[in-house]
């Protein structure tokens, strides 16, 4: 039992991975095993701040595929007092998320969104019989607020809250690096990347490959 990982499927608006387990966990067994390693990079209980994201995980999650159940998400409004002294606290009413990137967040405080959140119209979050966790419906893909037992899986998110990869430029006296010369050798210069590219690392639309690279001169 454990994180798919070996199924995830890369998202071209963010460049995270994403995966659905389709395993029966409780919230908190969730986000132990989404702490599973994939391209040298620790997972989390996936977090969601766009529809794009959102829409993301519902239809194509699952291998590709749309989710076949409900599934964990990490937020929570359960007590939890932050990792630092000035972080947001989660409290009865204030939903924060509570990995990854978006660690401490707020995104609903005293009955409002703060932030992307994609609750079911129906009432939802409506706290019944005080329920404290995040988990998205496979039959629509709003959030409902649920009780932490087992549910019909979880989504795991593998990426970093700025650019996915970066390049550093190798020594100016490498075998590689050298001034162009007119009507001779063009100037050349070897990067390198911080981590492997996946082959899967593409845009799953169109097969075109997908890469965040910032480089500054």
């Amino acid at each position: 039992m454990g994180v798919s990982k070996n199924d995830a499927t890369p998202f071209w608006g963010n460049g995270h991975y994403y995966t659905f387990t389709k395993e029966g966990a409780r919230w908190d067994a969730a986000k132990d095993r989404s702490t599973a390693v994939l391209n040298g990079q620790t997972g989390y209980l996936a977090t969601v701040t766009s529809q794009a994201e959102n829409d993301f995980i519902y239809d194509r999650s699952f291998k590709g595929t749309p989710v076949p159940n409900d599934g964990f998400l990490g937020g929570t409004d359960v007590y939890w007092d932050g990792v630092t002294p000035d972080e947001p606290k989660a409290y009865e009413g204030q939903w924060i998320w509570q990995t990854g990137p978006e660690q401490g967040k707020v995104f609903r405080s005293a009955g409002s969104n703060t932030m992307y959140a994609n609750w079911h119209p129906g009432g939802e979050p409506n706290n019944q019989h005080n329920q404290d966790f995040l988990q998205l419906y496979s039959s629509s893909g709003y959030w409902d607020d649920v009780d932490p037992d087992n549910r019909g899986g979880y989504i795991t998110e593998w990426g970093n809250g700025g650019a996915e990869y970066n390049i550093s430029f190798s020594a100016l006296n490498h075998s590689n690096n050298q001034n162009g010369t007119e009507g001779g050798k063009p100037a050349s210069m070897v990067i390198s990347l911080d981590r492997d590219v996946r082959s899967d690392y593409k845009d799953h639309r169109d097969n075109k490959p997908l890469i965040d690279i910032p480089i500054s001169f």
